[in-house]
């Protein structure tokens, strides 16, 4: 959801399935363009998101918080996040969470593969 001509809301959500387990991501990034000089399209985001799941004998649990960051230039970006345990696996991570790092390339664009990518 562009605000402005430099700034969004890109909310977003994932749900991930298998037998009786379940895992959901949701939440939102802050979109920043920084440029778009000669056709170069670049844009920092930084976000929030919450990673809820089961299990068995409890039930629904809020089992993290995660702060995120990207950075995209062109086709390419590259993430950083990282996890803040807040379930009571807590004593398992020793109240540590976990960063990632994610490296992404888009391949829309190209009238070949019939892709449609949104570009905001």
């Amino acid at each position: 959801f562009l605000l402005s001509d430099r700034f969004g809301l890109v909310p977003g959500a994932i749900a991930m399935f298998q037998g009786p387990s379940f895992q959901v991501n949701a939440g939102t990034s802050f979109k920043f363009l920084l440029g778009n000089r000669s056709g170069v399209r670049q844009a920092f985001h930084v976000g929030t998101w919450a990673r809820i799941a089961n299990r068995e004998e409890s039930g629904v649990l809020a089992d993290a918080i995660i702060l995120s960051s990207r950075f995209d230039y062109q086709a390419f970006s590259i993430g950083f996040s990282y996890d803040v345990n807040v379930s009571s696996l807590t004593p398992a991570s020793n109240s540590q969470g976990a960063f990632e790092i994610a490296l992404m390339y888009q391949i829309c664009g190209q009238q070949r593969r019939g892709v449609y990518c949104p570009d905001f």
